[in-house]
């Protein structure tokens, strides 16, 4: 890419809506667009041990887990925050609100008193949300500020975007008091968010606590945002003159005595203070609406809670039963319910406990970014900046979901989409998330239609019949999934393949930008009508394989499987004819039409798209040495993959030339380094939490030389397009959560088949993992793994023996930090060396291969090293 003036960074950016990942409207059309090798090698499994991992003295029963926390992703110090707890009465009563903050935590000190920031980039998006209403707080300064606010509906107005930012402020004789020092956190295993700001030139500070209530018994408090206010006068002296302003950035349609109204579209919020009196700002200059409270003393050490509501219904409903219900039931009764409702979430699923607390958290932030941007009829929107739901932002999180425990929301996600679908008579690329669904769906006839155009011709309506097959795979729910089957084949049949096997981009793929940054073109090439994709290719002919074995499962019509069967046949069969490098010994991201020669350089995302998708088993020789050629290549030293021009191109300050990335190309490399068993493991497993926001959720697109750091140069207070580019993605998030889990436990499962996979590690030398609630039909295990002082023990426990329920096989891959070992016992009974099997790998440890029948409640492997 060559240098470009302001203007041509600028013009990217406002055409941006064409450029990245889920870019574009909803057409009037139904069918329209809206490390170095580590080849393996035998080991023998006899003789003493000389690994290079020493066995913990300490082991051979459970671990006391607590014993053995350490750091692997270093946390802030959260001591200023803990000071809270001898500072303040309010958090005095009420210490979790501290003591069991995220370790995924902001402290900001500013360089100037009241200073704003030129973008968000470097700020990190805390989520909140109930299915009905939705938002962001710490976008901006101050941290308090609520952001991208939607209800009762995700779908933002098209013309007017999301309603304004609002932020509180703290004044004192009617002048403003500007914040010196922030800190942003969240209540642990919640979407709770909290900040607390400092002042210049006055010892008050102003805390705050925001949510959206959820709980079992929530009613019409499911339509507002709650924000607690809590200002404190610290010091040994009276402050009198205090003031509480919130200040809003976009005109009001409507407003009153203590209250402000916005509307957007079919939308209607309503803000206003919660038995206060609050004045009303009218606009002014430069400032819009605003409220006030009227000027107020606190004694020394005296705090004051204040609260706002931000209430939200169609435009046709009446606004009031909302903040009528929060003022009924209390803020705090609220609260702890909101608490309470996230924390059964997070413990009805899947939960991965490792030495670091850190890790941890941002686990489970990961699996609570994907769900809170879910609506309460299903849909899975970004709700960043774009809203609605996409074909290819839902299979990520599907795929979290089914391997997490999270069977209900995976299915609503497609459920949602397939009722609109039918009530639109056509897929789209994007589809409105508040598309009323009824009881019966309008009868469709998916088959016999004109071929795909636009962004849908190829990759984006791949991703529909892929999530069906993995609900399958961990549901068992065949019979639902063949009552979609015209649909699921409507959706490959109408894709473009030509007579020698190519295929499009959609035009909409997320990595496109990047990937034209990184190899030096235009950011705004058309790889849709320049170049054949590899990567529909990959995801085509995966996907159609899939749907022929679940037709013959169900007695599909012999047809359709005869054409699934030959079209995946002829497409992976021109993939690798036209796709493989034989010199590279590598894939080609992509072949120009014009000349039908290949692009030679690798893709960060599109090279690690074989294995993600499994679109060749991780047995496959080109597997192996596709990675390694692309590692040897653009392999980085912190363990990711990534094309770096170094030209010292700029966006708008922001060094683009150093490498731009998705927010998912360190998971899919972990995701290869777990499945193949590469050296860089450690380093790889550290870079997902390298590039996470402060706040640890994921961007949409990162920068390789500035971690934790976005590709975020424009924000928008008005909200009308919220930022460019998007922030806190559940895309991103779940492969992200899905890669960790993969790397760290390797839980994998199929109900039809009957299997289990589980090939946990020990990252960094640790002493232990533990996993809670891995899920097989229904029926939850937990898992442990653990060194021991003769080797290492690894552990399932059920609450029945899992055959009883269909689980007849455990096929198990530890990695043991050893070359040798000496045997090996199952539940106390040594196996022959026939019936395991030891691999070794160049810089990476070893495997040990065996399957287990689960006839007992609790499996017990213990591998020794030395007797």
């Amino acid at each position: 890419m060559s240098k470009r003036s302001g203007l041509y960074g600028l013009a990217i950016l406002l055409t941006s809506l064409l450029l990245f990942g889920c870019a574009g409207g909803d057409d009037d059309a139904p069918d329209g667009d809206r490390a170095d090798g580590d080849m393996e090698s035998d080991g023998d499994g006899e003789g003493p041990a000389d690994g290079d991992a020493e066995p913990d003295d300490d082991a051979g029963e459970d671990q006391p887990t607590d014993l053995f926390q350490t750091v692997w992703w270093e946390a802030p110090d959260e001591s200023s925050l803990l000071e809270l707890l001898e500072a303040s009465d309010f958090f005095a009563a009420r210490p979790e609100l501290v003591r069991e903050m995220s370790s995924w935590f902001e402290h900001t000190v500013h360089a100037a008193p009241g200073e704003e920031p030129s973008n968000s980039a470097d700020l990190g998006y805390y989520g909140i949300g109930n299915g009905v209403v939705f938002g962001f707080v710490g976008t901006w300064y101050p941290r308090n500020t609520i952001h991208g606010i939607l209800g009762p509906i995700f779908e933002r107005d098209p013309d007017e975007g999301f309603f304004s930012d609002a932020s509180v402020w703290l004044e004192r004789d009617g002048r403003r008091l500007k914040w010196k020092e922030e800190w942003a956190w969240k209540w642990r295993e919640t979407q709770i968010p909290l900040t607390r700001m400092q002042v210049s030139d006055s010892p008050l500070e102003l805390d705050t606590i925001t949510f959206a209530p959820a709980g079992e018994s929530s009613g019409e408090e499911k339509h507002c945002i709650v924000q607690l206010i809590n200002v404190r006068n610290p010091s040994e002296e009276e402050q009198a003159g205090i003031t509480v302003r919130v200040q809003t950035y976009s005109k009001a349609d409507g407003s009153g005595e203590g209250y402000i109204d916005q509307e957007r579209g079919k939308m209607h919020m309503k803000l206003s203070g919660l038995g206060e009196t609050w004045a009303l700002l009218p606009a002014e200059g430069e400032d819009y609406e605003a409220l006030r409270t009227p000027p107020f003393s606190l004694g020394p050490g005296e705090e004051r809670q204040l609260v706002l509501i931000y209430e939200f219904r169609l435009v046709e409903d009446p606004l009031g039963p909302g903040a009528e219900a929060v003022a009924s039931r209390g803020w705090e009764t609220l609260l702890y319910e909101t608490r309470d409702w996230w924390r059964a979430w997070h413990a009805k699923g899947l939960h991965i406990r490792t030495p670091d607390t850190r890790v941890n958290d941002f686990i489970e932030e990961m699996k609570a970014v994907v769900k809170i941007q879910q609506a309460e009829n299903g849909a899975l929107c970004p709700m960043s900046h774009y809203t609605s739901i996409w074909m290819r932002d839902s299979f990520g999180p599907t795929r979290m979901f089914l391997r997490f425990g999270y069977p209900e929301e995976a299915w609503a996600i497609n459920d949602y989409y397939y009722g609109a679908a039918s009530v639109r008579n056509g897929i789209g690329n994007a589809l409105d998330a508040d598309v009323p669904i009824p009881d019966e769906l309008p009868p469709v006839e998916w088959r016999n239609r004109e071929p795909f155009t636009g962004r849908l011709r190829g990759e984006g309506p791949t991703h529909i019949p892929l999530m069906h097959a993995w609900l399958w795979q961990y549901t068992g729910e065949g019979e639902k999934v063949a009552d979609r089957w015209d649909y699921l084949i409507y959706t490959l049949e109408n894709q473009t393949i030509t007579p020698d096997g190519m295929m499009y981009f959609s035009g909409d793929e997320t990595f496109r930008p990047q990937l034209a940054t990184n190899l030096g073109m235009d950011t705004d090439y058309l790889f849709e009508e320049l170049t054949w994709s590899s990567f529909s290719a990959f995801l085509f002919a995966t996907a159609a394989e899939r749907m022929a074995a679940f037709g013959r499962e169900f007695s599909a019509s012999a047809n359709d499987i005869a054409w699934l069967d030959e079209r995946a046949s002829f497409v992976r069969q021109k993939t690798e004819e036209h796709y493989w490098l034989e010199e590279q010994n590598r894939y080609s991201p992509f072949i120009y039409m014009d000349t039908m020669t290949p692009e030679t350089r690798p893709s960060e995302d599109v090279n690690t798209q074989p294995v993600w998708l499994s679109y060749l088993p991780s047995d496959d020789p080109k597997v192996l040495a596709n990675i390694r050629s692309v590692s040897d290549e653009i392999l980085q030293d912190n363990g990711i993959l990534q094309n770096r021009t170094l030209d010292g191109n700029e966006l708008l300050g922001f060094p683009v030339g150093e490498g731009i990335m998705t927010g998912m190309t360190p998971a899919y490399f972990l995701y290869n380094v777990a499945e193949l068993n590469l050296p860089t493991q450690d380093l790889t497993f550290d870079a997902v939490g390298e590039y996470a926001s402060p706040a640890g959720e994921i961007p949409e697109v990162g920068l390789f030389a500035q971690p934790r750091r976005a590709l975020s140069p424009i924000y928008n207070r008005s909200s009308k397009e919220g930022e460019i580019w998007a922030r806190h993605r559940q895309w991103e998030g779940a492969v992200a959560a899905e890669a960790l889990l993969h790397y760290l436990i390797g839980y994998e499962a199929d109900v039809n088949q009957g299997w289990i996979k589980l090939s946990p590690r020990l990252p960094h030398e640790s002493p232990w993992i533990e996993a809670e609630n891995l899920l097989f039909a229904g029926h939850p295990m937990s898992l442990s793994y653990a060194r021991s002082a003769e080797g290492f023990v690894l552990r399932l426990t059920a609450e029945e023996a899992p055959t009883t329920y269909g689980l007849s096989r455990l096929l198990m891959k530890p990695y043991i930090y050893a070359e040798t070992l000496t045997r090996v016992t199952v539940n106390g009974v040594e196996l022959g060396r026939e019936e395991y099997e030891i691999k070794l790998f160049d810089n990476a440890p070893a495997a040990l291969y065996l399957e287990v029948e689960p006839t007992e409640a609790e499996t017990t492997i213990e591998i020794w090293l030395n007797d």
